[in-house]
């Protein structure tokens, strides 16, 4: 008994796979052996899927038996699936048994609904995979055993005949089959019963020539028709030989002329009589006799020689189809040429609408601008305007003017605001707004000791603001020349808005939580080489639904109790 290495990779509907998934094989009916000799018992056999999705396993290979058994293919939560294994398959996959081997579902002698092991009576060969080889495998292999079908030929047995381009159907030849010629023209018969095609002997003179003339003497009597060879006014063309010798098949082509007598010596042409246009070449001869070349006949055509040269209605049908296809090309040609044409006025107005957005040439600024090797100022002989380039940033700076605060651009957003609070607020201190003065924010000292203080909460100071003054506050980005000891601070660690010092910051995340940023450098002994980048992360509104929650939830449990002694 043969067995089958079945395999595949179990996946659910998202493409993963699927560990530990069980796959049980179960044959439906009893089945035999290849031999017929071992009888296979309904059995059941089972394999789980590893940490990959994968199975083996080795099943007996029902296909190869002599009376095939349906193996029913299950998987956990899945509809069953009934296959054969193909015959002498030494490995399959499961999707490639479930796809094509699939089993009719009958209960008896089931065979597979797509296998290329099996044609079934009822589809007429119409299930075969490879109808081309079927064929030579019939004996009818098409332009070796069979002629391809031609709808030009007649089904009365016609043949065609035509150049190449035209061709014609014409009606087959009756030929007679009591004509024989048993010798050259003396000494044999043609037509020697009464009726063959001209009846009585012809030639029966030894001498080849004079039996030969004899010969067309009884053809023309046979016909009604006056003496051939010696008569001068025969219905057809009178022929006079006037010595003997032979007559070749090249000089016989030569003989008929289309009025008069043409005359022979020696097998010589001596004379048209009568003043005919005789037959003086094979052409006129082929002519006279209605067998013109191109009219009557097919010109020889080596493609027509070639065992592989055929016309049929498809080859026809191909180039009808090309036809039409070129004129569609045409069509397609004329329409891209009108979308080129489409295309080069769009890349005109592209060009012009991208040097309307080019760089300007040669820019003018308001007021004094001076320029140096390190970079540009923008407000010369005073505090302020300067652009250079930090390469420790990768970025611009710029000089406010205000407490020498240089903005790193891009990397850095800034307020300027004004100083109400009675006191100097210092460098890294937390701010709120408290209103405005002269269209610019009023600032306090913020303080998460109540949701309404912490919410107010804006930035921090980025330079030392004296009251009733103006300056920079942070709101996003560092924050520099702060003190942070490394013995308090770690680089990385993330501050918050102290509930307990106004303007302070901790490390402890109060009640009211507002996340002013992270330390990003330490300072030692008390110096200010302190960093801190600024991204406030205000929390204090979830702070204020949090106390609503426990209020509400204080309140519903109170409610509860109230219910209970009602005898709710």
């Amino acid at each position: 008994m043969a067995t089958t290495t079945i395999t595949g990779t179990i996946n659910g509907v998202n493409n993963a796979a699927l560990a530990n998934k069980w796959i049980t094989f179960r044959l439906v009916q009893l089945g035999t052996d290849s031999v017929a000799t071992a009888t296979v018992a309904q059995s059941v056999d089972s394999v789980q899927t590893d940490a990959n999705g994968d199975f083996s396993i080795d099943v007996w290979n029902n296909g190869d038996s002599g009376k095939p058994s349906v193996l029913e293919i299950t998987i956990d939560g899945s509809k069953a699936e009934s296959v054969i294994i193909p015959t002498a398959t030494a490995t399959i996959e499961l999707w490639d048994l479930i796809e094509n081997y699939q089993a009719d579902g009958s209960t008896s002698e089931q065979v597979p609904v797509v296998s290329d092991l099996f044609l079934r009576k009822s589809t007429n060969l119409s299930d075969l995979g490879d109808a081309p080889t079927a064929r030579t495998n019939l004996g009818v292999e098409i332009g070796s055993d069979v002629q391809a079908h031609s709808a030009e030929i007649p089904a009365d047995g016609s043949f065609i005949v035509g150049d190449g381009t035209a061709w014609t159907a014409e009606s087959s030849p009756i030929v007679q089959t009591s004509l024989g010629i048993t010798s050259t023209f003396g000494g044999g018969q043609i037509g020697a019963g009464s009726t063959s095609l001209f009846g009585g002997a012809c030639g029966s003179s030894a001498s080849s020539v004079d039996g030969f003339a004899g010969g067309l003497s009884a053809i023309a009597s046979a016909n009604g028709a006056s003496q051939i060879g010696t008569g001068t006014n025969s219905t057809v063309n009178s022929i006079q030989f006037l010595s003997s010798g032979s007559v070749t098949e090249a000089e016989f082509g030569r003989l008929i002329g289309t009025t008069g007598a043409l005359y022979y010596v020696g097998g010589t042409e001596v004379a048209l009589a009568d003043g005919g246009t005789g037959a003086s070449t094979a052409l006129d001869a082929r002519t006279n006799l209605g067998v013109a070349i191109g009219t009557d006949v097919q010109a020889h055509s080596a493609i027509l020689d070639a065992t592989t040269a055929s016309f049929t209605t498809a080859k026809d049908t191909a180039i009808s189809t090309n036809t039409a296809n070129i004129a569609s090309n045409d069509t397609d040609i004329g329409t891209l040429t009108g979308s080129v044409v489409q295309n080069q006025t769009d890349i005109a107005t592209n060009v012009t609408n991208i040097d309307l957005k080019a760089p300007i040439a040669s820019p003018t600024f308001t007021g004094t601008v001076s320029t140096s090797a390190t970079g540009i100022d923008f407000n010369d002989g005073n505090l302020g305007g300067e652009l250079s380039w930090n390469d420790t940033e990768k970025t611009l700076d710029l000089v406010t003017g205000a407490d020498n605060v240089t903005l790193q651009l891009g990397q850095e957003v800034v307020m300027y605001v004004r100083n109400i609070t009675g006191s100097q607020v210092s460098d890294g201190d937390v701010v709120m707004v408290s209103g405005s003065q002269g269209n610019k924010p009023t600032i306090t000292l913020a303080q998460a000791d109540t949701v309404a203080n912490a919410r107010k909460t804006i930035g921090v100071a980025t330079q030392v603001i004296p009251n009733n003054s103006n300056g920079f506050i942070t709101l996003i980005g560092k924050v520099r020349d702060l003190v942070l000891d490394g013995g308090t601070y770690t680089e990385g660690d993330v501050v918050y808005l102290s509930s307990t010092v106004a303007g302070g910051i901790t490390l402890t995340q109060p009640d009211i939580s507002v996340e002013l940023g992270h330390v990003l450098a330490t300072s030692s002994g008390g110096n200010t080489n302190g960093i801190l980048s600024v991204n406030i992360n205000n929390e204090s509104a979830v702070h204020e639904l949090e106390q609503a929650v426990n209020a509400n939830t204080a309140a519903i449990a109170a409610l509860d109790v109230r219910v209970t002694a009602l005898g709710g």
